[in-house]
């Protein structure tokens, strides 16, 4: 009797509505974000003209980078339930543009913290310490994730995922570094609100800056959530 075919074993064991039904959904509910992040980038090309080349090239990098996770996404998808219909040896392993898109992924992210995270430096310089520290965790999250990326192409299997260590030290570090510039920025404009109160006299500069990051970061952090979703 001959042997059963490699796939044998992953159609047992596999429940595609567990595994490549929420990847297909998961794409779906991305794409839905995508639209809305394509509007507002352009909302921001729109309404913000005058902003720096540094600015309008970061927006338009991640709006990108979100476009090529779009199309990365869904050729997995394509590549699992269309080309490979029927073909469970197929499922055992993972497909090019899933580690590709884990990279670009996390780029956008990177980049977003970043931006932050500078933001966070010229609200209050002397306090230097602090964005650099942010800084260093987010750039060692990032090595994880490089790290998880370069294992995952030797060895493409599935079976490898769940075992990732690198992978969840990043989700740790990610936290943390996102944690921190919120807290961070949280503290910078209630200080300054006591200020004013104590004062009763507006900091020009600090709340015009604060009002640009804010407005100027709809597309990156817009992208940053879109990304994250399909991950």
């Amino acid at each position: 009797m001959a042997d059963p075919s490699p796939g044998a074993s992953v159609v047992d064991t596999l429940d595609l509505g567990k595994s490549f039904g929420v990847m297909l959904l998961s794409t779906i509910i991305v794409a839905a974000l995508y639209g809305i992040t394509f509007l507002q980038s352009l909302w921001y090309y729109e309404r913000f003209p005058e902003d720096s080349w540094a600015l309008k090239a970061t927006v338009g990098a991640v709006w990108l980078l979100d476009t090529a996770t779009i199309a990365l996404n869904s050729h997995a998808i394509y590549y699992y339930l269309v080309i490979n219909y029927n073909n469970p040896a197929a499922f055992a392993n993972q497909v090019w543009s899933v580690q590709v898109e884990l990279l670009v992924t996390y780029t956008v992210v990177l980049i977003v913290q970043i931006f932050f995270i500078l933001r966070i430096y010229r609200l209050r310089p002397r306090a230097w310490y602090i964005p650099a520290f942010m800084g260093f965790i987010a750039l060692v999250s990032y090595g994880l994730i490089l790290a998880v990326v370069v294992g995952v192409f030797e060895h493409p299997s599935w079976n490898g995922v769940a075992a990732a260590n690198p992978r969840i030290a990043n989700w740790v570090f990610g936290m943390v570094v996102d944690t921190g510039i919120t807290v961070v920025l949280c503290w910078y404009m209630w200080s300054e609100k006591v200020y004013v109160r104590r004062r009763c006299v507006m900091s020009i500069p600090l709340v015009t800056t604060i009002g640009s990051y804010t407005s100027a970061c709809i597309g990156p952090t817009a992208c940053s959530t879109g990304s994250l979703s399909s991950v």
